[in-house]
């Protein structure tokens, strides 16, 4: 698997190193404006964070930290995100590097990052990680 440096388009915006895989691997793997990835990984996070209120009340102090675009966010958020772009999730395992052909969104422990055509596009080449499902374009 060859390795690609993308930054999803976030350096158009903004600077600096951030924990941003999630808009990143959908502007790659969409060929989406990473802005308004950006702006609607927001708006979803923020979106649950309200519907979880209720939630926090329930769970006897514990609490849900949904993130935001900028620092990450859990896979149940992901999985909304997708639904947006209408995009089912497939729980398998594999190595990421065997994805080779078309087109992914794949999820792999704590990080998200997206394969074209056996081409990973990413800020780091984590070809040889596992992941435990992906969305498939």
């Amino acid at each position: 698997m060859k390795f690609q440096y993308s930054d999803g388009g976030r350096l158009n915006y903004f600077t600096g190193i951030t924990g941003d895989c999630v808009t990143r691997a959908f502007a790659n793997a969409l060929d989406k404006d990473y802005l308004e990835v950006y702006r609607l990984v927001n708006q979803i996070c923020e979106n649950q964070k309200k519907g979880s209120e209720i939630i926090r009340g329930l769970m006897l102090g514990h609490t849900i930290e949904d993130g935001n675009a900028r620092d990450g966010v859990y896979p149940r958020t992901i999985r909304m995100i997708a639904k947006h772009f209408n995009l089912k999730f497939k729980r398998k395992d594999g190595k990421t590097k065997n994805l080779k052909k078309g087109k992914y969104i794949v999820l792999q422990y704590g990080h998200l990052t997206c394969v074209n055509n056996g081409i990973l596009l990413d800020t780091h080449d984590c070809s040889c990680d596992k992941y435990v499902g992906y969305f498939k374009i």
